[in-house]
């Protein structure tokens, strides 16, 4: 069975930038893609207040989308679904079980600190497969995956995803490390620069270990390394203005705290550098509520 990336569309020039995204990267894999339209019935909703009329105006839509995919990129198969619900958590179910979600935002980092195209932060959040938002403005040329860790097991799920990628791009891969000093008690603990010194070569040499053991494991990958000082949200999209793809995790929150992002993959998307993937560390518990 051909793996599946699904897309979030709308018939927005972000949804359609999204789209054309996952199309060239179910082309380059081999996968299919399903374009999904969830119309909002939600009591807030603005659209049709018919349930009949919500379904027919997805559907009219839907048709468009995919006659414009097929246009583009013929030799990949293009399935359609309409539903009625509430488009986040609508959308995450049928997200379910594919590869990958895909989405469009209208954010960027030229608009810093500003919140808008929350749905992707949302999505990101709750979904259990990896979540693609995929910015309307583009910087040409891109090239290279660049991936977030830090010594935590749930970035793992983040490196391998971005290992992968790099591999199917035949794109070299970067490893940013954020570091900082921690908070000093009080003045007459501050950091000596020995101290400064030793910590930053710790940080060096964990991501000149983690870079000797990728290079190991796939001797296919360009690999590199950066140990950075400072805020991480800053560094990733500093590293990833002209990249292909930024790969960022989510920790796997459980409850009410995973409708909360992670600050980092949260702060990513939020000022949007690149195309990013936010990958979650560990799967979303089958007992949960919607």
């Amino acid at each position: 069975m051909t793996a599946k990336i699904v897309v979030g569309v709308d018939g927005s020039v972000a949804s359609r930038t999204a789209l054309d995204w996952a199309m060239a990267r179910a082309r380059r894999l081999g996968r299919s893609v399903e374009l999904v339209y969830v119309s909002d019935t939600s009591p807030f909703s603005q659209e049709p207040a018919f349930v009949d009329e919500a379904i027919a105006a997805a559907q009219q839509l839907l048709v468009r989308e995919r006659e414009y995919a097929i246009a583009s990129v013929p030799d990949v198969d293009v399935s359609t679904k309409a539903v009625p619900g509430v488009p986040i958590r609508d959308l995450v179910k049928l997200a379910t079980g594919s590869e990958l979600l895909v989405v469009g935002t209208h954010k960027g980092a030229h608009l810093q600190d500003v919140i808008v195209g929350t749905r992707g932060i949302k999505l990101a959040a709750v979904s259990p497969v990896p979540v693609a938002v995929i910015p309307a403005a583009g910087v040409a040329p891109r090239r290279g995956v660049v991936v977030g860790v830090d010594r935590e097991e749930s970035s793992t799920a983040a490196l391998d995803f971005a290992v992968a990628e790099a591999l199917a791009l035949a794109e070299p891969l970067t490893v940013v490390y954020s570091w900082s000093l921690p908070a000093s008690p009080s003045v007459e603990y501050a950091w000596s620069p020995e101290i400064v010194n030793s910590i930053r070569a710790d940080a060096e040499d964990y991501v000149s270990e983690t870079v000797r053991a990728l290079i190991a494991a796939n001797p296919g990958v360009e690999v590199s390394g950066y140990a950075v000082q400072g805020v991480p949200v800053l560094a990733l999209v500093h590293r990833a203005e002209t990249a292909s793809l930024l790969v960022v995790g989510n920790r796997g929150r459980r409850g009410l705290s995973r409708l909360l992002l992670g600050s980092v993959s949260h702060g990513v998307l939020n000022n949007i550098p690149s195309p990013v993937v936010v990958v979650r560390s560990v799967p979303v518990p089958t007992t949960e509520p919607d």
